[in-house]
């Protein structure tokens, strides 16, 4: 994961919003992926719908004091 870079924009919360055309790996931009097939829009999707809600888990596991994954 430390060599995805991406951009949430946005406060925590359901206005939260990933912006995909910023997403590298590798310094390779996302939209490189979905040309050679490597991963779908249907993914994509799936991945910005878990980030918007993922902020919760953050909150969450800064009540036990560390919001490391």
């Amino acid at each position: 994961a430390s060599d995805v870079s991406a951009n949430v924009i946005g406060g925590h919360g359901d206005g939260m919003v990933p912006v995909t055309s910023s997403v590298s790996v590798g310094g390779v931009p996302l939209s490189s992926f979905i040309k050679q097939g490597l991963i779908t829009q249907e993914q994509i999707d799936e991945i910005v719908c878990h980030t918007r809600i993922a902020w919760k888990e953050v909150a969450d596991n800064l009540k036990t004091g560390t919001a490391y994954f």
